[in-house]
């Protein structure tokens, strides 16, 4: 329900659903993990704002090509490593 205004697309290619979503930034109050502003962000920002560094990888549809912008992922991914990409507490 919290993430109901998030602008998202869904669409099937093959068999397989994919979510579509904008790069986005947060910001947050020291009393809350519901962030209280959001905008539009970098894959930088985006990354960092992750739960794992697993699910801060991005497919770059115009190069084809899979970005780790917390230079932790394919590690972490090779390796079998859960991990958050800022230190627990700050993520």
């Amino acid at each position: 329900e919290k993430s109901k205004h998030l602008e998202t697309a869904t669409m099937k290619v093959g068999s397989f659903w994919i979510d579509f979503v904008n790069l986005r930034a947060e910001e947050y109050t020291q009393a809350s993990r519901i962030p209280d502003l959001m905008r539009i962000g970098t894959a930088a920002e985006d990354a960092f704002r992750r739960d794992l560094t697993i699910n801060a990888l991005f497919y770059n549809v115009n190069s084809g090509q899979v970005e780790d912008w917390t230079g932790r992922g394919f590690d972490d991914l090779r390796k079998g490593v859960v991990a958050t990409p800022l230190p627990p507490l700050t993520t």
